[in-house]
């Protein structure tokens, strides 16, 4: 069994005194640790999710680059050792990094800038990799549901379809629980980095903040567009509240597949159905609420 405390010791840092498994999250295996040099996050890969950790180390370094010097950003900085911030050991894949405190809770309005800065920040760096196969593609999802005798009836092919809209490097997961409120706040959980339609982060945020009513979404667009500073063309903007709809949806259709068996998100048949049913209940909330959804993302955007 692998001595946890002992783990930073492979990055320069003296045994920990103590490590917390954190519970939230569902693909990798995360601790707080505390050492005599101060407070950590060490985190083991699943290299069964990230098969190609060269991937995940080469859009880090992009990451943090466009990062460097930002007065209205930060994300992780991971701790190298021999030029990687991967360690292997005991067959695990390991890296760590300072633990970023929360000065406040994490606002819609916090949320939205943050993920905003960090999209056009990292909007100057060569385009993502791809770190997940076919992550983020609803038509996949869409197409593996119906193989399988369910028909997704809450989502039709126009929802799916961005023809003509660009696509940029984006976070992936962008939703509130990745960020952390500070000065600056901090943009973490960098593994799903990709090039993909701002809309589809945009659609994690408001999945993610609005889950009993739309109180924070307005502070939530304002706070995105702020953090943007004018970079997304007219026809992205049109775009975002397709963003809603097909990321609620996509993740509908991962709980319904893994209620199934043909996915893996760490969670019992029942629960996955359980999940399922209150995202495709959410789905419905922000299409009777369209109307009010972009008058909110016009607001903003063309003030």
């Amino acid at each position: 069994m692998t001595d946890i405390c002992a783990l930073p010791c492979l990055f320069g840092l003296p045994r920990a005194d103590r490590a917390v498994l954190l519970s939230n999250g569902h693909i990798n295996e995360t601790y707080d640790v505390h050492t005599d040099k101060g407070r950590f996050i060490l985190q083991s890969v699943n290299t069964r999710v990230f098969k190609d950790i060269g991937r995940l180390s080469e859009n880090t370094e992009r990451a943090v680059r466009a990062a460097d010097g930002c007065d209205d950003l930060c994300v992780p900085r991971y701790i190298s050792v021999s030029g990687s911030i991967f360690v292997r050991s005991d067959g695990n894949v390991w890296r760590m990094c300072p633990y970023i405190h929360s000065e406040r809770p994490t606002s819609a309005y916090d949320t939205g800038h943050a993920f905003g800065a960090f999209m056009r920040r990292v909007g100057m760096e060569e385009p993502f990799v791809c770190t997940i196969d076919r992550f983020h593609d609803t038509r996949s999802y869409y197409e593996r549901l119906r193989c399988s005798g369910t028909e997704p009836v809450f989502l039709s092919a126009d929802d799916m379809c961005f023809d003509g809209i660009p696509k940029r490097n984006i976070h992936g997961d962008a939703k509130q629980d990745n960020c952390i409120a500070g000065e600056p706040c901090a943009v973490i959980d960098l593994d799903t980095l990709m090039t993909h339609y701002a809309a589809y982060d945009y659609g994690d945020m408001v999945r993610s903040v609005c889950r009993d009513g739309l109180s924070g979404l307005c502070d939530l667009t304002a706070g995105f567009a702020r953090g943007l500073g004018g970079i997304l063309s007219e026809a992205e903007i049109q775009s975002l509240y397709k963003g809603i709809i097909c990321v609620t949806g996509e993740l509908a259709m991962r709980y319904m597949l893994a209620a199934g068996g043909r996915e893996d998100l760490g969670k019992a048949p029942a629960q996955c159905l359980e999940r399922a049913e209150s995202l495709v209940s959410q789905l419905d909330m922000f299409r009777r609420n369209e109307r009010y959804i972009r008058e909110c993302i016009d607001n903003y955007f063309r003030k």
